[in-house]
């Protein structure tokens, strides 16, 4: 599992997992418009995000499916 960076602990602290959803959603969109498959999609949002929190790893894997 990837650590998730202090940026985004902090994120959480703040903002919830409603805005982490949300960055996480915007991010996956981004990707989306540069071409990126579902597989790579998700790839890059574990590194991004991490992966060690599991409401983050649940939403990345789960949510696009």
């Amino acid at each position: 599992m990837r650590q998730t960076p202090e940026n985004i602990t902090a994120m959480i602290a703040e903002l919830g997992y409603g805005g982490v959803k949300k960055a996480i959603r915007a991010s996956y969109w981004e990707l989306y418009r540069l071409g990126y498959n579902t597989k790579e999609m998700k790839e890059a949002l574990s590194r991004e995000f991490g992966t060690a929190d599991p409401m983050i790893r649940n939403f990345i894997y789960f949510e696009f499916h």
